[in-house]
């Protein structure tokens, strides 16, 4: 009878979760075009000198100078192809999985590494993050190997030497070159080495924070520079939501993922509750300390200072969140059960649960500027300039681009530049609910649409051909209200309307538009607001007013007001809802109305769905 030593068998089921890691991380790789995030660092790549790609290329940009340096000498040697890009990040994400495996095993036990290793490898968090040539997976790869060396430090004592302390001041001094996430866990970890240190080791762990801090010294200013920059202007402040959010992302948004780690670590915590091990509580309480701490600071910092914490800064200290969970799952060699479970239900929630095999690996940024190669289109969009001006590049093609977030950052500017072209048909991406039924009226037929996880794209045209209603539900409210478009209206409040909104949608997540169309007497200022205003139970859920005065083309009597709303993505159903529509002309400025009405179009289901749960 074969007799399979436990060595041997630790060995193969260590290749075994490293193969399945490289496999789903390297899934149609070659196809995974660049993200948002990965394209504002390559369009900061060429500058005429080295002082301005420090100064526009770095600084600005809000992280460290490690990474982007790193991707400027990949970017110089292998110029614009995303395979060879993230190659290297793809190799730090599976490097990661072996190391969660070491700390592991020396912290609990092989089971409690193994088990980990496996986790890591078939998150779509870990995976996601880990890939993109962006500071992440570096980042968490330095991270572990730091902690593996605080490891052999103050858990294993293996190495005590002057040669480990001064390895860990360079990693550590590394951190902060990386990502400032990165760092502050460095900086935790270091603090809470304070606890586990004995005396012969003070000086020479005071010697590695020294180092650290002299070989950290030349990226001061730039610290300090992009500190006064503040957070993200984009992103929102976390609420307590943030919380939940982030576990059920970390286990695939599955319950049954979720449920399984869950109850497993309740069964295999028994025999810890039981027989109290304080090396081990101490153990446990580092664990949560490196991974909380650096949660909590970003989110009160978020808060009350300005907003930073995203799921991605937390990656650095999420090995070790891992590592408390199944530090309880340490039996010796049983982990054979748990691991073929974990790789089955983690596998599972990324197909069916995260649509990882189709998700993944398209990236609609590409597709966009695609579609902008028209030459009888006007393209719209919310990208930055420097991303069509890339696709330019490497389409070897010319094409007008708008930005809104540069060309028509109000919508009086969107308004006039639809009012003014002469081209037939609008190419729109990356925009918002109110811009795309907005630019639909001066645009009304649909030749293209296009909507999945994180982006929507339209073709709209002038003329007659169309294969598509953007609306499914459309409704004439001059007729509902037996009035002519020749009627001259002056009164305070008019066109009033009154509908069950549960009645006018198919699902919750569809979008009503309440649109009409102005004539005013006169240019100049005329404050006339179109209201549309949602309540439940006579209390008022989400006002909204479009104004004539800040929406008017220029030098223009006729305009567009419109007024879009979903229900909010995480209330995703609501009853018992009305949707009044009026019109308010505080200054009884006299005016005509060519067009008042109502149209109920399918919104995208997926459109935040880039972190949050897909539905189907």
């Amino acid at each position: 009878m074969l007799h399979w030593k436990p060595r041997a068998r630790e060995q193969w089921f260590v290749f075994g979760i490293i193969l399945l890691a490289i496999l789903l991380r390297s899934w149609r790789f070659w196809d995974f075009d660049y993200v948002h995030d990965e394209l504002s660092a390559l369009t900061r790549m060429n500058y005429s000198s080295w002082k301005d790609f420090y100064h526009f290329g770095i600084e600005v940009d809000g992280h460290p100078a490690g990474v982007h340096l790193f991707l400027k000498f990949l970017y110089t040697i292998v110029g614009d192809f995303p395979f060879f890009i993230r190659l290297p990040f793809l190799v730090f994400s599976i490097l990661c999985v072996y190391q969660i495996y070491k700390i592991g095993k020396e912290w609990f036990s092989e089971s409690t590494g193994l088990i980990s290793a496996t986790f890591l490898s078939v998150i779509q968090y870990a995976i996601y993050q880990g890939v993109l040539a962006r500071p992440y997976s570096p980042g968490l790869l330095v991270s572990l190997l730091l902690l593996r060396v605080w490891t052999n430090l103050f858990i294993t004592k293996k190495k005590s030497d002057w040669k480990s302390f001064l390895l860990y001041g360079l990693l550590l001094s590394l951190t902060g070159y990386i990502h400032y996430f990165a760092l502050l866990f460095g900086i935790v970890l270091s603090l809470v080495g304070l606890f586990w240190i004995n005396k012969k080791q003070l000086w020479k762990f005071i010697g590695a924070g020294c180092l650290a801090i002299l070989l950290y010294i030349p990226h001061i200013t730039t610290f300090l520079y992009q500190l006064n920059i503040g957070g993200l202007t984009w992103l929102n402040k976390p609420d307590s939501s943030f919380f939940t959010d982030f576990i059920m992302y970390s286990f695939n948004h599955s319950y049954w993922f979720l449920g399984s780690v869950f109850f497993g670590t309740i069964y295999f915590s028994y025999s810890s509750f039981v027989k109290f091990n304080p090396i081990e509580f101490k153990k446990r309480t580092t664990l949560l300390l490196l991974f909380f701490i650096p949660l909590l600071t970003g989110y009160f910092y978020s808060i009350f200072i300005s907003p930073v914490l995203q799921y991605s800064v937390l990656i650095f200290g999420f090995p070790c969140f891992i590592l408390f969970i199944f530090s309880f799952w340490k039996k010796k060699q049983k982990y054979i059960l748990p691991i073929v479970g974990i790789a089955i239900l983690g596998v599972a929630s990324l197909v069916f649960k995260r649509d990882h095999l189709n998700w993944f690996s398209f990236h609609p940024t590409e597709k966009f500027f695609e579609l902008c190669s028209d030459e009888e289109a006007l393209n719209i969009g919310r990208h930055e300039k420097e991303f069509s001006e890339f696709y330019m590049e490497r389409f070897e093609s010319k094409f007008d681009y708008h930005t809104l977030d540069r060309d028509c950052t109000t919508i009086m500017e969107l308004q006039t530049l639809l009012q003014t072209s002469t081209k037939e048909k609008v190419v729109l991406g990356d925009v918002f609910q109110k811009e795309v039924g907005l630019i639909h009226q001066y645009y009304p037929n649909v030749l293209y649409a296009d909507q999945g996880n994180g982006y929507e794209h339209f073709i709209f045209s002038k003329g007659k051909e169309k294969i598509k209603e953007l609306y499914y539900l459309k409704e004439d409210l001059l007729s509902k209200l037996k009035l002519n478009s020749s009627d001259q209206l002056h009164s305070i409040y008019s066109l009033n309307i009154e509908l069950n909104y549960d009645s006018l949608i198919r699902k919750s997540h569809d979008i009503v538009d309440v649109f009409i169309e102005l004539e005013l007497d006169s240019f100049g200022n005329n404050n006339i607001i179109l209201v549309t205003e949602l309540t439940k139970a006579e209390r008022s859920l989400k006002w909204l007013g479009a104004n004539s005065e800040k929406q008017m083309p220029v030098d223009k009597k006729r305009v567009y007001l419109l007024n879009s709303y979903s229900i909010p993505w995480d209330l995703d159903s609501l009853s018992g809802l009305q949707l009044k529509a009026y019109v308010w002309n505080p200054e009884k400025k006299p005016f005509k109305v060519h067009k008042y009405g109502i149209g109920v179009r399918e919104g995208n289901k997926n459109r935040f769905s880039a972190f949050k749960k897909l539905r189907y």
